[in-house]
């Protein structure tokens, strides 16, 4: 991933509506983001499953919790992550993302097996895929939420992706 930490986003996600979901049970769940305050993970009833896979780049998975963190999503969320970086980062993992469901699978499953995974645990109605470099801006998810409640025929929802210098 050349040039994966400089990757910034407005309203970065993909979301998908599901239809006819059966829930999967949770690996693990805990408390809050221990150093992000407000941090609020709705585990009880998600409207939004947010999706990210790992691998390695602990710093950038730190700074994309981060950034949903001070995003302040109203819609309630959960956070599924996949961590395809082996026993040596689980225990780093594990501390990052407390409050959300984490997996680490035996083997590196790449990104197309660990957002399967993920969507398998997921039991919001929508699906938020997040790739692991990107940090979100204020209002990314309560305003995608929105445009997918507005027309039951909408299936899928993206946005643009800004690069360093404004580019996209």
């Amino acid at each position: 991933r050349s040039g994966a930490s400089s990757k910034h986003s407005r309203d970065t996600w993909t979301v998908a509506r599901l239809r006819g979901h059966a829930p999967a049970r949770a690996s693990r769940q805990s408390g809050e983001y221990a150093s992000c305050a407000g941090w609020r993970v709705s585990m009880a009833d998600p409207v939004v499953s947010i999706l990210i896979v790992t691998w390695k780049r602990i710093d950038l998975l730190e700074e994309c919790l981060h950034g949903i963190a001070a995003a302040k999503p109203e819609v309630p969320f959960e956070l599924v992550i996949v961590n395809n970086g082996g026993a040596r980062t689980a225990a780093r993992v594990d501390a990052l993302s407390a409050g959300a469901r984490v997996v680490h699978p035996r083997v590196n499953l790449g990104l197309p097996g660990g957002l399967q995974l993920a969507r398998s645990m997921a039991r919001g109605k929508y699906l938020a895929t997040l790739q692991d470099d990107v940090v979100v801006q204020p209002g990314w998810l309560d305003r995608l939420v929105a445009r997918m409640d507005e027309n039951p025929w909408v299936g899928i929802v993206g946005s643009s992706v800004e690069v360093p210098g404004g580019h996209r």
